[in-house]
């Protein structure tokens, strides 16, 4: 129970500091403050090693607790890439057209941005559930 606690300690506060860096280049690129390149490839850096963070973070935690949410957060992942590879095929034969691509892009860039944020909500809130847990009589020295 310790070390799944000090687990979710240090998930928590990956995917916070990632996902403030994250914001802070997005904020930064936003503004038109310093290099374009280098806050772009600082943000998709932080999106990439966020990524793999939470997707490595839900296989374990999936297995350690059981988490059916967790479960479900690995198959939507696998079903976004999925998606996303069926997309660039199409968009390759230029089968799409060109009118669909934007609105397709916007849903496809944005649904890791909610999962990451909905990640991060339910680990804080697995975080909160286990070190609210009443100590039993018998626990306490």
């Amino acid at each position: 129970m310790k070390a799944r606690k000090i687990f979710l300690y240090v998930d928590v506060v990956v995917q916070a500091v990632l996902i403030a860096a994250i914001l802070i280049s997005v904020v930064i690129f936003s503004l038109g403050i310093g290099n374009y390149n280098d806050m772009a490839g600082y943000g998709i850096f932080a999106t990439l090693f966020l990524g793999i963070w939470q997707v490595s973070s839900g296989f374990i935690l999936a297995i350690i607790t059981s988490d059916k949410w967790r479960i479900k957060y690995l198959l939507t992942v696998i079903a976004w890439f999925i998606i996303i590879f069926a997309t660039v095929t199409i968009n390759m034969q230029n089968i799409l057209p060109k009118y669909l691509l934007y609105p397709i892009g916007w849903i496809l860039y944005s649904m890791p941005a909610v999962l990451a944020f909905a990640y991060f909500r339910h680990t804080y809130l697995h975080l909160l559930k286990i070190t609210s847990l009443p100590v039993s009589f018998w626990k306490l020295k």
